[in-house]
């Protein structure tokens, strides 16, 4: 009984020895090309897709709209003032594009005054409608803003201001001007949308 018992548990230990060396010699996978259709590229992780140059986006967020920003240096700039002589005044500020490409010139423009010593003056400013979102001025083409103060000594204290820094939409770059509208008043000046000269 004995012997059976020990013959059978032999013949056991030998089958899973059997199957132990059979796994042991089976061939292990191929390694998959990194070329291979279907096969993840090196440097991206599983379920991502790798961007190519035709997937790369054509022009930068923002652009498309044929022309930029305007610049200071690109602009010609000069206040004609309506000559009244009551004390409600007017003028224009004309801009004019004298650069090479058209650029977009929307909204007000932003103004600065300044005395004979170039000191700054402060005189509020105040905006009159809407503007255009976008607008174009081409080379050679020339815009205006109209303005308007009061020259009332009821509105004092008022200034001459020598000249004037222009500020162009959506820039920092400040150009600066003769003031020819003579006397502004406390009550400030209001800047009309640019149009259309």
């Amino acid at each position: 009984m004995r012997r059976h018992q020990a013959l059978r548990a032999t013949t056991a230990v030998l089958a899973l020895a059997a199957t132990a060396g059979l796994a042991a010699c089976a061939p292990s996978p191929a390694p998959v090309s990194p070329s291979a259709p279907g096969a993840p590229r090196a440097g991206i992780a599983p379920g991502e897709s790798a961007m190519h140059g035709s997937d790369q986006p054509s022009e930068d967020p923002g652009e498309g709209t044929g022309f930029g920003k305007c610049s200071a240096e690109t602009l010609s700039m000069r206040v004609e003032y309506h000559g009244d002589e009551d004390v409600a005044r007017s003028a224009d500020l004309f801009i004019a594009n004298v650069g090479t490409k058209a650029c977009n010139l929307p909204g007000f423009p932003e103004l600065a005054f300044y005395d004979a010593n170039n000191q700054p003056i402060s005189i509020p400013t105040s905006t009159i409608g809407e503007s255009q979102s976008l607008l174009e001025i081409k080379p050679g083409e020339r815009f205006s803003a109209p303005l308007g103060w009061s020259s009332s000594p009821e509105s004092s204290p008022c200034v001459t201001p020598k000249t004037v820094g222009v500020t162009p939409p959506n820039t920092s770059e400040q150009k600066q001007i003769p003031w020819t509208g003579a006397v502004v008043c406390a009550n400030g000046i209001s800047i009309s949308p640019y149009q259309r000269a």
